[in-house]
C-alpha cells in the first residue's frame, strides 16, 4: 500500500498495480484496434536509389521531406498513432483507478452530491470506484491521472519510488509556477505590472 495525494491535497490509499497489467492492456486495446479498424497504424516509407541502382526503403519521420501523397499518409499515421496511445493512456488509467483502496459508498457527501445533481450511482463495484476517481481523486485531470497512475506502478514496484517523487515534485513545482489559466510566469509579469 501506498499514499497518493491529489492536487486537490487529499490523501488516497493505493495498491499495487498488478506487473503483468500494462502488457494486458497493450494486448487488448491493439486486439480491439484491429478488430475496429482492420490494421495497426503503419509508418509511411520512401524509397532511395542507390549509386548502384539498388533501392532502399526507409520509414518516414517528422524531418523527412514528403510528396503530397506521404505527407498524407503520414498525417493519417500520426492521427492514428494518436488515438491508439490514447486508447492505452485511458486504459491504464483506469487500471489504476482500481488500485484505489476505498468504497465510494462510504463517502456520504459524495453520495450526497451525486444524488443532488441526478447522477444514478452504478451498481457495478468497478464503475461505482471509476465515478468516484472521476469526481473526487483525479482533481485536476491529467496531473492528477498520471501521478495516480504512476504511483500505482510504484507500489508494485514497477517504477522506482525515487522516480515517482521526482516527477510529483516537479508537477508541484509547475504547479506553483502556473495561475488559473495555466500560463506559466503569468503572475510574475502581472505583479511587474505587465500582461
Amino acid at each position: 500500500m501506498a499514499d497518493y495525494k491529489n492536487s486537490a491535497g487529499r490523501v488516497f490509499q493505493i495498491k499495487p498495480l498488478p506487473p503483468l497489467q500494462d502488457a494486458i492492456i497493450i494486448k487488448n486495446v491493439r486486439r480491439k484496434w484491429l478488430d475496429e479498424k482492420g490494421s495497426m497504424p503503419t509508418v509511411p516509407t520512401y524509397e532511395v536509389k542507390t549509386a548502384s541502382g539498388r533501392v532502399e526503403v526507409y520509414d518516414h519521420d517528422d524531418t523527412t521531406e514528403k510528396n503530397e501523397d506521404e505527407a498524407k499518409a503520414w498525417g493519417e499515421y500520426k492521427v492514428g498513432q494518436a488515438l491508439l496511445e490514447r486508447m492505452i493512456y485511458d486504459q491504464r488509467i483506469k487500471a489504476a483507478i482500481q488500485c484505489l483502496d476505498l468504497d465510494p459508498l462510504e463517502d456520504a457527501r459524495w453520495r450526497s452530491r451525486m444524488k443532488f445533481m441526478g447522477i444514478s450511482l452504478p451498481d457495478d463495484p468497478c464503475e461505482l470506484l471509476n465515478l468516484y476517481a472521476e469526481t473526487e481523486v483525479i482533481a485536476d485531470g491529467n496531473r492528477d491521472a498520471l501521478m495516480l497512475l504512476m504511483h500505482a506502478a510504484g507500489a508494485a514496484g514497477i517504477i522506482d519510488q525515487e522516480v515517482v517523487k521526482s516527477l510529483e515534485d516537479q508537477f508541484f513545482r509547475e504547479d506553483k509556477r502556473e495561475d488559473h489559466t495555466g500560463n506559466p510566469e503569468r503572475k510574475k509579469k502581472q505583479k511587474a505590472g505587465g500582461g
